[in-house]
């Protein structure tokens, strides 16, 4: 995560957040993904006690990402035993000249219609 610029306090490479579709100015449809800010309550316990400054909201729009791509995973005969699956989408792009891949799980939509939204707003 910290390759495309979000930073999780809790230093375990994973960030809850939101994709959203922003509306731009000249009607391109903008993608953001938002980390709202968050800490554990030893993370709170320890700032408070010695002054650190609390977690931040961050944001990184997904457009700035250069080949950018959105892909599902392949069916396979046994796909069905794997129910994160139907959840998974596979992200990748390139950051300051280096490949970086990463994933999207989502929590309630079917990954195949949020990428080919994803690959639609790209457009």
């Amino acid at each position: 995560m910290n390759k495309i610029g979000i930073y999780p306090k809790s230093g375990l490479g994973t960030a809850w957040g939101l994709i959203l579709f922003c509306q731009a100015e000249n009607d391109r449809q903008d993608l953001y993904f938002y980390y709202p800010a968050t800490e554990g309550m030893f993370d709170f316990f320890f700032r408070q006690n010695s002054g650190d400054a609390p977690a931040e909201d961050q944001f990184i729009c997904l457009n700035d990402l250069e080949n950018l791509t959105f892909e599902t995973p392949k069916k396979s005969f046994l796909s069905f035993l794997n129910s994160d699956e139907k959840r998974t989408i596979f992200v990748s792009a390139k950051v300051k000249d280096e490949n970086v891949k990463f994933y999207f799980l989502l929590m309630e939509n079917r990954a195949e219609e949020v990428a080919e939204r994803l690959r639609n707003s790209l457009k």
